[in-house]
């Protein structure tokens, strides 16, 4: 046997090199659950905090005018601080799970499972919706990202799972992962059905194919990286099972409405009640496509963003890195990334793409060159001042996505 005789200095130096791996390796969280879990609380406390503060030092900033415009409940509910925490679609949430659907709401173009959830939660807890809706939000989206960070670092290093979740957290769309919408459900769901399908869990990948149609209508789009998975990796018939699952999901949620209205696709009618006019129909409509991508533009208005344009060209720019880096989430962004840009004419693409996960781990990956490493805190920062500034606007009633 061989020996290998290492002078001082050379001694030195694979010391250093291996406490260089070993801190590459422990990454930003420090290689601990625990570490990940408190940042993530902290965040949300943070974004608490803002909520709290904004009410007691700036509580003229609240667009009492666009409060009063759109929908409220009760209809002479004062502006308040719950308020804060239910703008926007936060309000229909609420109503659905005291009130149900009916024929011509405008309530009626949201999906059932997260009001369904907040109803149930409320009926434990006295009838505190919003509590209940702020409290399952938040939970779903803590585990939601620990998930995605373990996904992405079973795949890839530590570093770059780390770098992936830190992108997750400060975009500006993420800010819906801390209020009473559905992205922290959507979320966790979607990251439960790419685990099921890395581990082969095909009971976990049935469970969330079944739920993800009944909460948003993207979740039908679930059926596209399970179908390019299994062709990609010559899967048997059988793993295309969870696609009846699926495929049940839409039916149930067609089944809620037409018990609830009358009409199954009252949900589809509702879309008459917004600017967007949301329909599947403008996919095959190339040139309205390309109007509402090159109108005039506004800072961040609800069709004319310039914000969701420029996180529009950043997602198309992710595809590139992603096609060459895993196909199956390739094909998940293109249904859950472009199909909601051109069916909403862009109205909300911020908020659309925070689920859209590859994304975040393309950014980290582009990032992860050498040369551009240095970048990556800049990046950062500018997105959570952004976010920050959405913050902001959602809580007192400007439009944030």
């Amino acid at each position: 046997m061989d020996l290998v005789i290492q002078t001082p200095g050379q001694a030195t130096g694979s010391m250093q090199s291996q406490r260089a791996e070993q801190k590459t390796r422990k990454g930003f969280f420090g290689g601990s659950a625990l570490r990940l879990v408190s940042v993530l609380i902290a965040y949300k406390v943070f974004v608490v905090v803002l909520v709290l503060l904004n009410g007691q030092v700036w509580p003229d900033f609240f667009n009492v005018v666009s409060y009063k415009a759109n929908f409220h409940w009760p209809e002479d509910k004062a502006a308040g601080l719950s308020e804060r925490f239910t703008t926007w679609d936060g309000e229909h949430y609420l109503y659905l799970s005291q009130s149900g659907y009916e024929a011509g709401s405008a309530s009626a173009a949201f999906y059932p499972l997260w009001p369904s959830l907040i109803g149930a939660g409320a009926k434990l807890l006295g009838g505190h919706d919003l509590i209940v809706a702020l409290l399952l939000s938040n939970i779903f989206s803590l585990i939601a990202c620990c998930l995605f960070h373990k996904l992405v670092k079973l795949r890839h290093t530590t570093q770059l799972a780390d770098w992936a979740t830190i992108f997750l957290l400060v975009y500006p769309g993420a800010l819906f992962f801390q209020f009473a919408y559905t992205e922290s459900l959507f979320f966790l769901l979607i990251i439960l059905f790419f685990w099921g399908m890395a581990q082969r869990s095909m009971a976990l990948v049935i469970l969330a194919g079944l739920l993800l149609p009944m909460t948003r209508s993207v979740g039908l789009f679930c059926a596209v990286p399970l179908v390019v998975s299994n062709y990609l990796e010559r899967r048997p018939w059988r793993d295309y099972v969870p696609l009846c699952a699926i495929a049940a999901g839409w039916f149930i949620y067609l089944l809620v409405m037409q018990v609830q209205t009358g009409n199954m696709f009252e949900g589809f009618a509702a879309q008459r009640h917004y600017i967007a006019n949301g329909s599947i129909s403008k996919l095959f409509d190339p040139i309205g496509f390309l109007t509402s991508l090159f109108r005039p533009l506004q800072m961040h208005g609800f069709l004319d963003s310039l914000f969701d344009r420029l996180f529009f060209a950043s997602f198309i720019a992710a595809l590139f890195i992603l096609y060459r880096l895993n196909k199956v989430y390739f094909a998940y962004c293109i249904a859950v990334g472009l199909i909601p840009a051109i069916a909403n004419s862009f109205m909300s693409y911020t908020r659309y793409l925070a689920v859209a996960f590859p994304v975040f781990i393309a950014i980290a990956q582009y990032f992860d060159a050498h040369e551009r490493r240095y970048l990556r805190c800049t990046l950062a920062g500018v997105l959570f001042i952004i976010q920050v500034a959405f913050v902001f606007r959602h809580i007192n009633f400007y439009w944030a996505g």
